[in-house]
């Protein structure tokens, strides 16, 4: 667990942990130089925790990424679980996600949903899955073994929700600065191995204004400010460098599989064929027709929809 000026809410979530039914072999607490009661916090709790908990508090902040890599390079269990300050996790989630991972020796990565609520933990009536529209058709894939699949059109994973095995911690970090940390440890993990879903919500994902990010529906002018963001050529161009980089790093450790890669490179090229027909207006009907006849509009964007908003947006 990474925290920062966690006060209000840290207590609550250091109990969820206490409070498991699996109970955890060890917690790592990082703290990014919190200036509020934080550490005082963890550590008050740490005298009576029945596990190991093992605080480190930067000497200088560092940033939630670093933080997070620093925190995975410290812990040392088969299964290492990322949590936010701020959530509230179900008392069944650890012994859930083990059960998981028991079934089949070649998952590596396992996520779940979660309920979205407010400050108050009052439920704002939808699932962060739902948020995202994570639908049964897709949510079928990741039994299929075809997460990776789904992950390369939009990788939603949040990193309260996700556990991965240990064994992986050499591909992922170091963290890309390109990527949101957990977004990238989905990525490679789901590309080196299997992934799997835990589909009932194992989180209480506590929605608030000084959250890093967050779960909240979006009203009509964000998505429509959001949407026009995302059409620009800068856009794509980070698109295609971010694909890149986990190709390179999947053949620099060696977990690189010739059907993921072959996936990645059409990922990577569809990008950069969207910014190109943002630059040069006069390639953008051509473009969008070679990319409909190739199928990179359906296999790494969302199809006809994707396409109507290039050629009109």
């Amino acid at each position: 667990m990474t925290t920062y000026n966690g006060g209000p809410f840290i207590g609550r979530q250091l109990e969820c942990f206490a409070a498991q039914t699996r109970r955890p072999d060890e917690l790592v607490v990082c703290d990014d130089r919190s200036t509020d009661e934080t550490v005082a916090i963890v550590r008050r709790f740490a005298q009576d925790a029945s596990f190991p908990v093992r605080l480190e508090v930067n000497p200088e902040n560092i940033g939630i990424r670093r933080n997070f890599e620093k925190a995975i390079r410290l812990s040392t269990g088969d299964i290492l679980f990322l949590s936010d300050q701020d959530d509230v996790w179900h008392p069944q989630k650890l012994a859930r996600f083990e059960d998981t991972f028991d079934e089949d020796p070649g998952v590596g990565l396992v996520f779940a949903d979660a309920n979205v609520v407010d400050v108050q933990l009052r439920s704002l009536g939808y699932t962060f899955w739902k948020r995202l529209e994570f639908g049964p058709a897709e949510q079928a894939r990741f039994e299929q073994d075809r997460g990776f699949e789904v992950l390369l059109r939009h990788c939603f994973v949040a990193g309260a929700t996700l556990a991965f095995r240990a064994e992986y911690k050499g591909l992922v970090l170091p963290l890309s600065e390109r990527w949101l940390y957990d977004a990238w440890i989905a990525m490679l993990i789901s590309a080196a191995a299997k992934s799997r879903i835990v589909r009932e919500p194992m989180n209480d994902y506590r929605q608030h204004p000084s959250q890093a990010m967050g779960g909240q529906k979006k009203g009509l002018w964000r998505r429509y400010v959001e949407a026009k963001r995302a059409v620009a050529a800068a856009f794509f161009v980070a698109r295609a460098e971010e694909h890149q980089a986990v190709r390179d790093r999947l053949v620099e450790r060696g977990d690189a599989r010739e059907p993921i890669l072959g996936m990645l490179e059409a990922k990577v090229r569809h990008c950069r064929e969207r910014a190109t027909m943002r630059r040069r207006a006069w390639l953008r009907a051509p473009l969008v027709i070679k990319e409909l006849a190739a199928g990179r509009y359906h296999r790494y964007a969302h199809g006809w929809k994707t396409a109507a908003l290039d050629l009109f947006v």
